[in-house]
């Protein structure tokens, strides 16, 4: 699902789960030393002060509605790993999330560099 997308323009943006059900707002994103977005962070609306992390590839931006639209259902999203915007997404982490959502690591090891809203 992902393709060419500047995450900084849907920083606050709703996002909405497969089903069209709101699941909270885009509050971060990390990329890598590419300036690929691997992860967005959301602020979860059912379970306050979590931000889930989810890999990009289940994302898709709708540039005609201002959202983020995933892939998953909420369940999913709300069960898996979260991380503060605040905080280094590092290695283990980054393979405990793909295995939440059933991915495979990607080959290449990378550091990611923090985006998030404004406070």
């Amino acid at each position: 699902m992902k393709l060419d997308v500047d995450y900084e323009d849907y920083l606050e943006a709703e996002v909405f789960d497969r089903a069209g059900r709101l699941v909270g707002n885009l509050d971060c994103y990390w990329e890598d030393e590419d300036g690929e977005t691997e992860f967005l962070g959301i602020k979860m609306k059912s379970v306050p002060g979590k931000t889930a992390v989810v890999p990009t590839r289940l994302a898709e931006a709708n540039e005609r509605k201002s959202c983020v639209l995933l892939g998953l259902g909420e369940p999913t999203i709300t069960e898996g790993p979260s991380l503060d915007c605040d905080e280094e997404l590092d290695q283990l982490f980054e393979e405990r999330v793909y295995a939440h959502y059933g991915l495979s690591s990607p080959l290449k090891q990378h550091r990611l560099q923090i985006h998030r809203t404004e406070k």
